[in-house]
């Protein structure tokens, strides 16, 4: 148990990516383009901050709860999906970061 305990703490953890403020959550202005190799390095333009936030969270999870009971879904299953979604976006993978920036993209990455 001890052992399991400590996995969860060290290996499961996840970095909160709504209230961080590291620098690897700041969007450039063109971070909603279709792809990275597509801009130039002169595109990047000044950072700002994501624009996901608690409640753009709160509104997902609430549609997904609204979809699973509309589809007859267990409601376990929304619980898991979002446990996945707060994991991926903890990261730093740049599609990641791209959700985190854009509503639309942070959609997609929900469904």
């Amino acid at each position: 148990l001890a052992a399991m305990q400590l996995q969860e703490s060290t290996s499961y953890r996840c970095r909160d990516y709504i209230d961080n403020d590291d620098e690897t959550t700041m969007c450039s202005a063109h971070s909603a383009c279709t792809s990275p190799s597509l801009r130039q390095p002169h595109q990047q333009g000044p950072k700002k901050r994501q624009i996901i936030d608690r409640d753009c969270r709160l509104k997902m999870c609430e549609w997904c709860y609204q979809v699973s009971d509309f589809c007859k879904f267990q409601r376990e299953t929304v619980a898991i999906g979002m446990d996945y979604l707060d994991r991926f976006l903890s990261t730093s993978s740049p599609r990641a970061i791209r959700a985190l920036c854009d509503k639309k993209e942070f959609q997609l990455v929900a469904m």
